[in-house]
Parts: C-alpha cells; structure tokens; sequence
C-alpha cells in the first residue's frame, strides 16, 4: 500500500510530468525522520558516536585542543544534525577537565529540523540543557553565528541534504528527474537540458545547492571570527561520473526508489567539489580518512585508559575500534574535513 509521502510524489508528477531529484529529497529526508526509527541497531543504520563513545571523545580533545591553541575566547558548540546527541555528550564528558574551556562555552546550538531526534538529545543532553539552545531554521542558523566565534561539528549531516544530480549525454547537460513509468512504478530519466558551469564532464554530476548554502554560513562565520569545522561523512574524494544515490533499511542497501519515507535516502558527499569550493573562498581546509584523523586524536591510548583505569572489557573495546577504524567498515569510507581559516 502506498504512504502519503508517495501519493504526494505521485500527484507532483502527474501534475508536471516530472519531480527533480533535490526537491524528491526535500519531501522524503524529513517525512523519515520524523516518522521513523533511524537510528541504532533497532534502526536503520548506525552512526559512529552510537558505535562507541571514543568517536564523541576524539571530536571533543580536537576541537578542545583547537581552542586552547588558537582562541581562548568565549565560544558557542554548534552541531549539525547532532542524532541523538551521543556525540555532544561524550564531547563534553571527554572534555571536562580541560582547563577553562567548559567554563568558556557561551552556548551549546543544536540545529534540529526532527522534533523525534530533538527529544532524543534533550534526554541524552540533559545535564547542559541550561546551555542548550535548539535551531531549526536555516536563517536562525545564519543569524546566530554570524558575529560568535564557533567550533561547528557536522556528523553525516551533509549527506542528508537534498542535491541534484546532472547527465551529460553527447556534451548536452540534462537534470536527472524521478518519473513514473507505464505501469506507474517510480524511475529516473535526464529530462531538463539546462545550461550549466559544469563543463567538461562525462556521466552524472551531484551537486548539492543546500551544502553550499550552509558552507557559506559557515565561511562568514570562520573567517569573522576566527572559528572552525569538523565535517564527518561518506563521500568520494576523486571525481565519480555515478549515480551515488541509495537507501538504507534495517542496515541493508536498497534502491533509493523503494520503501519511500521508510528507509534512509543519501548519497556520497562529493568532497572534491567541496575543497574546490572552499579554496575559492581562501579557506584552509584538509581531508583524511576518519581512521587516520582518529588516530592523530590518539583513539588508541584513550581506548587503552578507559580499559586499565576504568575496567572496560577489552572485547568491546576492540570491537569498536574495528568498527571505527577498519577500512572495511568506517575507516576509510568515511572522511574527515577540518576547516579553519
């Protein structure tokens, strides 16, 4: 039986022939965060704060480690996405003892668009909810962090946002569109011939409007005052002429035209696109697999300390750092960004 969130699409296609493929995404993302159970081994997939709490940890003594060396100024924590907000929990546990950093945290911004996930981390943040201020708009967002120093942290959020996606089919450009077929059953064609920057391509294209929407609030507010970036997700980092587009439910791949608004739509972040844009700006920035960036963090002693002084089980232990690190599982697919100034 057909969801509401289909018969919406299905109606905007029968009504102009057409739905494009970032305004798909702009229905259905939302629709399954809102309506679903993302999150965890009861959900769909799992995220590497929930793999373990070192990965909250590293993010926390990097960017607590940031601070001490380049400000030393009042500073507003502000995620991107924050999950269930196991991240920011470790971040600030893993933390604490850092000599007058916590004291210096004007405000911890969570920018949430899922009231479900909002009030997973209200419970999961309840011990700084003095210092918590939730954002859901765009330009509240721009506004705040604009004229404050900020230490952004974005855990596979960009992934999340709608993009579209480009065929280049005999040097013509044309935007992938969701369609329905004879029968009605959703599919993609390159519809629009469009004029475009793009030039020299072959294949698909992905570009996402939205990420460059919020790496631009987030270069005002880096180069005004002199703030930083920690972007974690799965992407690419050589180009891809490929659609990378698919869906995740209970933790398996399927196609992203499947179970719509129940399974998890993303993509690979296009990160060369990315640091191309970001060097425009005269951003400093530097990419690495998660594994190596973790392990500059030292994930490695932490890991020892937590099982000799606090009697972790060793077992456990070694498991996530497998998932973590292992370029079989997040190690590698996963990169890290680290932008500054």
């Amino acid at each position: 039986m057909a969801t509401i969130i289909e018969n919406c699409i299905k109606k905007i296609i029968l009504d102009n022939g057409y739905i494009t493929i970032d305004h798909f995404l702009s229905l259905v993302i939302p629709f399954y965060y809102n309506n679903n159970n993302s999150l965890g081994r009861a959900g769909d997939f799992i995220t590497a704060p929930e793999a373990s709490q070192l990965f909250g940890e590293m993010i926390g003594l990097y960017a607590a480690n940031y601070w001490l060396e380049n400000s030393n100024k009042k500073v507003s924590l502000v995620e991107l996405g924050p999950g269930n907000g196991y991240l920011m929990s470790d971040f600030l546990r893993a933390t604490s003892h850092i000599k007058n950093f916590h004291e210096s945290i004007d405000e911890i911004v969570l920018y949430e668009v899922s009231l479900k996930l909002k009030n997973a981390q209200q419970n999961n943040l309840n011990k700084y909810l003095d210092r918590c201020i939730w954002f859901d708009r765009f330009d509240e967002l721009e506004e705040y962090t604009r004229d404050r120093h900020c230490i952004f942290i974005a855990n596979e959020f960009f992934d999340a946002l709608p993009m579209k996606q480009f065929q280049f089919i005999n040097g013509d450009c044309y935007e992938v569109c969701v369609i329905l077929d004879k029968l009605e059953k959703f599919d993609t064609k390159p519809l629009l011939k469009i004029q475009t920057d793009f030039t020299d391509r072959d294949g698909i294209f992905e570009y996402s409007p939205q990420s460059e929407s919020y790496l631009n609030v987030i270069i005002d507010s880096i180069k005004s005052n002199n703030g930083l970036l920690l972007l974690i997700d799965y992407g690419h980092e050589d180009l891809l002429n490929i659609s990378t587009l698919q869906a995740i439910q209970a933790h398996k791949k399927i196609n992203f035209l499947e179970h719509i608004g129940a399974a998890d739509i993303t993509y690979l972040v296009n990160f060369p696109w990315m640091q191309n844009y970001l060097m425009k700006n005269s951003m400093t920035n530097e990419l690495m697999f998660q594994k190596d960036f973790l392990e500059l963090c030292g994930i490695k002693k932490r890991s020892e300390y937590l099982v000799n002084k606090y009697g972790a089980d060793k077992k456990n232990i070694e498991s996530q750092l497998k998932i973590l690190l292992s370029p079989e599982k997040m190690g590698e697919l996963f990169k890290v960004l680290i932008v500054k100034n």
